[in-house]
């Protein structure tokens, strides 16, 4: 004979959990948070590159364009993936020839990064 079996007091785990658009909002909230502090190392990596290139501050630079070019979709922002991409791609041509940007190169990288903003920026 069986006998009754007790309910189960505790919620559910989904009642607990926010769901999964509650979790990408706040993701993509944290994101807009950090993108100012982002874009603000990408101009003084772009104003030290001026002031004296070197490969340290051109491999940084592209590292920084790459992450937004790889986050931006995931947060929502596909403009920004495609901004860190043309930026990464410029920095590639950059170190693939002789490692020294060009006043082409640096306006190239300045229009990025007045496209970056403007795309976060707009989201605030």
């Amino acid at each position: 004979m069986r006998g009754t079996e007790p309910q189960n007091s505790q919620p559910s785990r989904s009642q607990d959990l926010p769901s999964w658009a509650e979790t990408m909002e706040g993701l993509r909230a944290d994101y807009l948070r950090s993108s100012p502090a982002k874009l603000d190392a990408i101009a003084r990596l772009i104003a030290r590159l001026e002031g004296r290139p070197s490969g340290a501050a051109l491999g940084e630079l592209r590292t920084r364009f790459h992450g937004l070019s790889g986050s931006g979709l995931t947060y929502g922002f596909p403009a920004v993936s495609v901004l860190g991409g043309r930026g990464e791609e410029t920095c590639r041509i950059v170190i693939q020839a002789d490692g020294t940007p060009s006043a082409g190169h640096f306006a190239e990288w300045r229009t990025v990064l007045d496209g970056l903003h403007r795309e976060l920026a707009a989201s605030h």
